[in-house]
């Protein structure tokens, strides 16, 4: 609307052009009332339909780790550290175990089975499901002790996965047997 009111501003005085210029105002008139009759008939309802992403899960990289343990003597057999900011989640364990040697699972610092694991919790080749899963803030540890006058190769599977922090409610929203601990 503005050229035009700029063209008859512009203009040499004729008659015909003011009339053709009252009459493009008049439907210029016309439309804007009608588009605004249309605003207002339009119902004002915003579905706002959230994009819902699935979880992205990170598996443990290195879930089969192993050390030989000296004679009189402990070590770590297992580290796992889990990312700033994510939460893992232990899924499934299998280790080996010898006389006169134990192993000691730690999670966050504390001991997940309260004795000493002097027996196989299971095989590598069929790892022992854990329900609910267990979760890690920060690590995942497994000491060896070993009180023989042998070496002992001690050799462990912790497996599991870690996710943003954020995710835990979809998670629990999905249904996934996520433990306390």
């Amino acid at each position: 609307m503005s050229e035009i009111l700029n063209r008859f501003l512009e203009r040499k005085k004729d008659p015909f052009l003011d009339i053709i210029f009252l009459e493009e105002l008049e439907r210029l008139k016309e439309r804007r009332r009608l588009e605004e009759v249309v605003e207002e008939v339009k119902p004002k309802v915003e579905l706002k339909i959230p994009k819902i992403l699935p979880p992205v899960f990170t598996p443990f990289r290195e879930p089969m780790q192993d050390k030989i343990v000296e004679p009189n003597s402990e070590d770590t057999v297992y580290l796992y550290e889990i990312p700033d900011g994510q939460i893992g989640y232990i899924q499934s364990v299998g280790n080996n175990s010898f006389e006169d040697a134990y192993l000691l699972w730690l999670v966050d610092g504390r001991q997940v089975i309260k004795t000493n694991i002097t027996w196989d919790i299971a095989s590598f080749n069929a790892p022992k499901s854990i329900l609910p899963w267990i979760p890690v803030e920060h690590e995942v540890r497994w000491m060896g002790h070993n009180d023989s006058d042998k070496r002992v190769h001690f050799q462990i599977l912790c497996d599991g996965f870690y996710t943003d922090i954020g995710n835990i409610e979809q998670l629990l929203g999905m249904g996934l047997p996520l433990g306390e601990f």
